[in-house]
């Protein structure tokens, strides 16, 4: 026992390690050399949809149409299911951990909570699997409890055991893409919408101390009107006159409207508009889910390779030697095999902070502003509506200056240590410490999980203890008012890769130690 305990953790690391290095290449790809990387930045976007629309489809329908028969199709509803348990317990998890690790900036919060949700199911757990099949103990104990002593050899033994691992984590992968675009996606459109809400309130603010400190800066001026007061037909007096009789105005009916008893009848209206456009939401947001993965690339894949599957001729003309399709089987299999260490490098490759650069327009006005160019100014001042281009430039330098201020702003240390602490406890430690004391409570409390495939119980555990997903950060770059947020995340995320590549290790030997059973078919609970 303890021979094989040893085993198990030495499995585990080196599964690990494997995933990690290839990862590191990536990395280092992106950063090296300095002059002319390997892997340009710009480009890893371009190598992650090639890699999805090529490789990785590949794999999927290679995988599932090879590997599903149907004897055994009805073995993989139980991987579905747990996807849906497990990122539910990490959603409640990431929100109880911010009680007691207080995350300040609340759109940090809502994007890392849907990162903790989400992990990366994937590019991680395709590496990881076929170096823990490699092991003996492990294909042999899986695969010979699910199909028997069949006077399979060792290779074969092997081979199934990647596939069937393959197999379950698609399956799980339907329901994490039924969950995100249901749940995570508008989650995170929402806080761009506050964001931006929020943003352009503020620059209302902002034109409105413009106009009110104009006229206050122009006051000395009032003793002899300027020409340019007189061309326009309207002094500066008249505009500050007017002015305050429209905030009058508004002011005077903003008293009114809540004085109405109308008005609180609008009130109530209102709240429930609002709590039927929430019953609305909830019904589009599971519409959408269902069509933006019935309709996702990876779903259609994993369809056809359950039809091919499902079709047993079709089946043995494209996977059994000498068919007259093995050309074009073959050819899946051979893109499919690529995809697993190309999906790890393109996560590490994303995972390089982004080279600050100013735009060219930026650049530009801050040049003006600082150089202080005197023709600049002065022109204006001899034009027609001299004071109006003065005021649209200022608006523009301080608008400028925002958003440089914005793009440079960073998180105190401090707080990018609890962001970072917060979110590696919430993902990688709590979360699968609670899906493993929930599998064992099942497991050896009530036995409800017999009829389990083993080797599924062991990708549920490991999919609970993954890092974040990379499109989280991808959405929340394509949001320009979340640009900040997904630099903060990104550097979140770098952290909790390099810790993670412990903990999975961790999770990954007890999941082995667990689920593996023993010579004579026994789990750890079946031994208690």
């Amino acid at each position: 026992m303890v021979n094989t305990v040893g085993i198990v953790i030495i499995a585990a690391a080196q599964s690990v390690a494997k995933a990690f290095t290839i990862g590191l290449v990536g990395y280092v790809s992106v950063k090296f050399p300095k002059d002319n990387p390997f892997l340009p930045q710009k480009l890893v976007g371009t190598f992650s949809r090639f890699t999805f629309h090529t490789l990785l489809l590949s794999l999927i329908y290679g995988t599932i149409a090879r590997a599903i028969t149907l004897d055994s199709i009805g073995l993989y509803w139980y991987v579905v299911v747990g996807a849906f348990f497990v990122l539910g317990i990490s959603y409640v998890v990431a929100t109880i951990m911010q009680c007691f690790i207080p995350i300040k900036n609340v759109y940090d919060f809502r994007a890392l909570r849907v990162s903790v949700t989400f992990p990366n199911i994937v590019a991680l757990p395709i590496l990881i699997f076929p170096s823990l099949c490699e092991f003996p103990v492990v294909h042999n104990g899986y695969m010979r409890a699910q199909f028997g002593d069949d006077g399979l050899s060792p290779e074969e033994l092997e081979e199934k055991c990647v596939e069937q691992a393959s197999t379950l984590i698609f399956c799980y992968f339907f329901g994490f893409m039924f969950l995100f675009w249901g749940v995570g996606y508008p989650q995170l459109m929402g806080a761009a919408k506050d964001k931006a809400l929020e943003a352009s309130n503020e620059s209302t603010e902002t034109e409105v101390s413009l106009q009110q400190e104009a006229p206050s800066q122009e006051d000395y001026s009032q003793q002899s009107p300027s020409p340019i007061a007189i061309d326009e037909g309207e002094t500066d007096q008249q505009k500050k006159e007017g002015n305050s009789a429209i905030a009058a105005v508004d002011m005077t009916g903003a008293i009114e409207s809540i004085k109405s008893p109308s008005a609180i009848g609008n009130t109530r209206a209102t709240e429930d508009e609002n709590a039927g456009e929430i019953r609305f939401g909830v019904f589009s947001n599971t519409i959408n889910a269902c069509k933006k993965t019935l309709t996702s690339a990876g779903f259609i894949a994993s369809i056809l390779g359950f039809l091919t599957a499902c079709i047993p001729p079709l089946q043995r003309a494209l996977f059994e030697a000498e068919a007259p399709l093995r050309f074009l089987g073959s050819a899946i299999e051979a893109l499919g095999t690529a995809s697993s260490s190309m999906s790890t490098i393109i996560v590490a490759a994303s995972l390089v902070p982004p080279a600050k650069e100013e735009s060219d327009s930026t650049r530009e006005v801050d040049t003006n502003h600082e150089n202080g160019n005197p023709g600049d100014l002065a022109a204006p001042t001899n034009a027609q509506g001299g004071r109006r281009a003065r005021m649209t430039s200022l608006g523009h330098s301080i608008s400028s200056g925002s958003v440089r201020m914005v793009k440079a702003m960073t998180r105190s240390t401090p707080e990018m240590r609890r962001l970072s602490l917060w979110f590696c406890l919430s993902r990688l430690v709590v979360t699968p410490a609670f899906v493993v004391g929930i599998i064992l409570a099942m497991d050896c409390g009530f036995h409800v999980l017999d009829p389990v495939p083993n080797l599924a119980i062991l990708v549920i555990i490991i999919n609970s203890c993954l890092p974040g997903a990379s499109i989280v950060v991808v959405l929340l770059k394509s949001k320009m008012v979340l640009e900040e947020t997904a630099t903060v995340v990104a550097k979140v995320y770098l952290v909790c890769y390099i810790v993670c590549i412990f903990t999975i290790a961790a999770w990954t030997a007890v999941g082995l130690y667990i689920t593996l059973p023993d010579e004579d078919g026994n789990t750890y609970c079946s031994r208690q």
